[in-house]
């Protein structure tokens, strides 16, 4: 209660407070930023689709590689599950198809992964990795950004990050995600838990290499014109001048 005011992440964030929320002191969203100079479109490169591809000779020129890559940390929140069993009816119609997932955790949970792809039957197309030693070069070699999770997500910063390196996304509607989504217009949310629409995403970026094109555009200059540090920054500093200003009850023009 004595707190003068409260900066959330997003609309979710807020929301989090229940009841309380409608009461915030100055209670402002202020959605993050992300450096859209290290995440770049430009630092796309085909050597790297060639090393991580775990059947290569499959794509053609009228038929190229789709890669999909969801990155993040190996818990359950983040819906590892539901990405694979996507993947597997993605890949029962595209043969071309690809999947990264890239991420740290326990060999426990490794190992989960590990044998659910087995039962899948999807060995030859995921490519499980570990801590992306290059993340920025990985996110802008993809064709299409995954993010599964099943809830959190207050401030998504993946989606951020895959956005900035001009990718189209398939995503769950949990948490800020839509705060960043949705004026974009370069994503298709889905519901969480959902394998079979969130595989219908993934098949619309698929088929649409246009549509991909367009979408990673738009996300693009959405970061570049809403989510950049020096903006987010100063936004920041703003809102600490008013609140020093009004605590020693002057006037801050």
């Amino acid at each position: 209660r004595a707190t003068d005011a409260i900066l959330c992440v997003s609309r979710a964030a807020r929301a989090s407070f229940g009841a309380w929320a409608d009461d915030l002191p100055r209670g402002r969203v202020l959605l993050s930023a992300v450096d859209s100079v290290r995440f770049h479109p430009d630092r796309r490169d085909p050597a790297w689709r060639r090393e991580m591809d775990p059947h290569p000779g499959q794509g053609s020129e009228t038929e190229p590689t789709v890669w999909f890559g969801l990155v993040g940390r190996l818990q359950n929140i983040k819906g590892h599950r539901y990405y694979l069993q996507a993947a597997a009816r993605v890949a029962a119609e595209l043969p071309e198809a690809r999947f990264l997932l890239a991420g740290e955790g326990s060999d426990a949970w490794r190992g989960r992964l590990i044998d659910q792809i087995r039962e899948l039957g999807i060995s030859d197309r995921v490519r499980l990795a570990g801590r992306l030693d290059d993340l920025p070069r990985a996110l802008a070699s993809l064709d299409v950004g995954v993010i599964a999770s099943i809830g959190s997500e207050g401030s998504s910063r993946i989606a951020l990050e895959m956005m900035a390196s001009g990718l189209p996304l398939a995503a769950t509607h949990v948490g800020g995600i839509p705060d960043l989504l949705e004026p974009a217009g370069g994503g298709r949310l889905v519901p969480p838990r959902d394998a079979d629409a969130l595989a219908g995403a993934m098949l619309h970026w698929a088929r649409d290499a246009e549509a991909r094109r367009t979408a990673g555009t738009a996300n693009r200059r959405h970061i570049e014109a809403h989510h950049q540090p020096r903006d987010w920054a100063a936004a920041i500093a703003g809102i600490y001048t008013d609140l020093i200003c009004l605590n020693q009850r002057q006037s801050c023009s």
